[in-house]
């Protein structure tokens, strides 16, 4: 009787703890770029761009990415789906932009819950601040107990992909931002077009 009653006790010990545990992981980086503020925020505001920059997708050239919306600004959205466990499989939707120095964005990761972001893009003068706020909602109760680690994994990615924003887009040419050339949607429009055709590719079964 005794070793039941404390047994409940330690479960409701327990219970409460876990209960406690922060639902929720808030991060927030900054850097200085060399590039100038209009080719940061393309970079940012165009999905099909992301792939360049995001550690995520960076890193693992094999993963599936498939588009949706427009190529840029709100709506825009792109899936990928990795076969790195650490990766798995997300999307990511530009809510709102607000040119050239604001963007909000939602990133699903299908491992860890959905994080709500936003970029604010400030010209230095001699470079472009990028401040990067990332919100994470664990996705469900018991992944409460990772948050500790899932954090030092954000952290990772989201260092990483600034570095790699600041080296992609300090190769990139100048475009005027609001009156964007033609040309630069056909390029894009024809990327996207070739990404999904590679991952049409990749899930086609061939029977003999």
């Amino acid at each position: 009787m005794r070793f039941l009653l404390v047994l409940i006790i330690l479960i409701i010990i327990g219970g409460t703890v876990f209960y406690f545990l922060p639902g929720t992981i808030h991060l927030e980086k900054s850097m200085v770029l060399k590039a100038k503020q209009p080719v940061v925020y393309r970079a940012l505001s165009n999905t099909n761009e992301w792939k360049k920059w995001a550690e995520w997708l960076r890193s693992d050239p094999g993963a599936t990415i498939t588009y949706n919306g427009p190529a840029a600004g709100s709506g825009a959205r792109l899936n990928w789906s990795s076969d790195v466990a650490d990766y798995g499989e997300g999307d990511v939707l530009i809510e709102s932009t607000q040119e050239p120095g604001q963007l909000r964005a939602t990133i699903t990761y299908k491992k860890y819950g959905v994080a709500g972001n936003s970029f604010l893009v400030e010209n230095t003068g001699n470079g472009t601040r990028v401040i990067w706020t990332s919100d994470v909602v664990i996705s469900n109760w018991f992944n409460k107990v990772y948050a500790n680690s899932w954090r030092k994994r954000f952290n990772t990615w989201m260092d990483a992909s600034l570095r790699n924003l600041d080296e992609y887009t300090a190769a990139e040419p100048e475009y005027p931002l609001v009156q964007q050339d033609t040309m630069l949607h056909k390029v894009d429009s024809l990327n996207r077009q070739i990404d999904s055709l590679r991952s049409a590719r990749k899930d086609t079964v061939y029977v003999p």
